[in-house]
């Protein structure tokens, strides 16, 4: 059964995605910080991300900041390789490092954020 509150949560996780496409999209860099702002500020807010707020972020930082590695990794592989397929393999390494690199930093800016969650088993 779907619930207003649950379809709102779904509808507010979105909006940093959408910001992030737009930015890339059209150039306006400055909403990417202003999309991760809000994305800590959904976090905070919704009721049903307390004590989890290390994995949502984790989900919300990997969709969100999805456009943008793509379009990093694609610009700085042209720069770094002499044949197509150097840029494709530089683009795979270049996406993977900013993946990897913005998870870390989120994951201990989160957990900084919020000290009190419940133990994630893996």
């Amino acid at each position: 059964m779907f619930s207003i509150k649950g379809f709102l949560c779904a509808a507010l996780f979105a909006v940093p995605p959408v910001l992030s496409a737009v930015a890339v999209i059209y150039g306006l860099w400055l909403l990417i910080p202003i999309q991760l702002i809000l994305l800590f500020v959904i976090i905070a807010a919704v009721p049903y991300f307390r004590k989890r707020e290390t994995i949502w972020m984790f989900i919300g930082v990997a969709v969100s900041m999805l456009p943008v590695n793509i379009y990093g990794a694609v610009f700085l592989s042209e720069y770094l390789s002499t044949g197509e397929i150097t840029a494709v393999i530089w683009c795979f390494i270049l996406f993977y490092v900013f993946f990897s690199i913005e998870e870390l930093f989120f994951g201990f800016l989160s957990r900084i954020i919020w000290r009190r969650q419940y133990k994630i088993k893996i």
